[in-house]
């Protein structure tokens, strides 16, 4: 068996078999740690979740899958390995699926939280679900209304964390009877490649259009960033281009 996770594995047909699709968000997390437990106990606890994260965030990531950059990461972190451990985070990618269509769940803030990897020095707490919805339902507001005269709101995170706060504004959306994937455009960055990565895949799996930045929002300066698979099948980049364009014809418009 080669030592190379690969997410191409789990879309074979033998996949829908063995992942256990529509799982509540509390039936995965305990699956997940069940699972995630057993791998490889000859390493850090936090290092395991580490490389699962950037194999599992890469595989979605459709600039970077293919890339030689992406095929040689994945190969050298799969080397620390043995094929049954491979196996198991095979396991963990199918938990987080069967959750995904089960319903919106911030479920990787949580495991983080619940394994107690969160960093008291960077202040690094992933806000629970519930207060996320509460916050998001009373933030969001007036904004739902301007989809009444706009196709798109875009939501802007500059510490997006693992994402639960941008998802459960998705969840809110979807409350209201709108699509999120065809309403809200997200941008999300935190400084942490960690959080940054468990925030895309999250995305990637519910469909929503977004773009995940790696950096500092104070600075500016960003060393990564990563377009969910539905940005590009629906052609976000054109539609953003249009917007932009429509904003800055307007400006030059009231300048006259």
């Amino acid at each position: 068996m080669s030592n190379q996770l690969s997410f191409d594995a789990l879309l074979a047909p033998e996949t829908p078999a063995q992942c256990a699709p529509h799982m509540t968000p509390r039936e995965a997390r305990k699956q997940f740690i069940k699972t995630f437990s057993a791998i490889a106990t000859y390493h850090r606890r936090l290092d395991v979740f580490r490389d699962f994260i950037r194999l599992a965030a890469n595989e979605l990531d459709l600039a970077r899958v293919r890339s030689e950059e992406g095929r040689e990461e994945a190969v050298q972190i799969c080397k620390r390995y043995e094929a049954v451990d491979l196996q198991r985070m095979q396991q963990l990618f199918c938990f987080l699926i069967g959750a995904m269509e089960g319903g919106m769940d911030d479920l990787l803030g949580g495991i983080f939280m619940e394994l107690e990897f969160g960093s008291s020095s960077m202040g690094q707490f992933f806000t629970p679900c519930e207060v996320s919805r509460l916050i998001a339902a009373l933030t969001l507001g007036d904004h739902v209304k301007e989809l009444e005269h706009r196709p798109f709101i875009t939501l802007d995170e500059p510490a997006s964390g693992s994402g639960g706060m941008v998802i459960a504004v998705a969840e809110h959306l979807l409350s209201k009877g709108y699509n999120p994937q065809q309403v809200l455009y997200i941008r999300c960055t935190d400084i942490d490649p960690l959080a940054a990565d468990m925030c895309f895949i999250q995305l990637a799996l519910l469909g929503l259009p977004a773009s995940v930045y790696t950096g500092n929002t104070l600075t500016m300066k960003m060393s990564r960033v990563r377009h969910t698979p539905i940005y590009y099948a629906n052609d976000w980049s054109e539609r953003l281009r249009m917007v932009d364009m429509v904003t800055k014809f307007k400006t030059l418009l009231h300048a006259v």
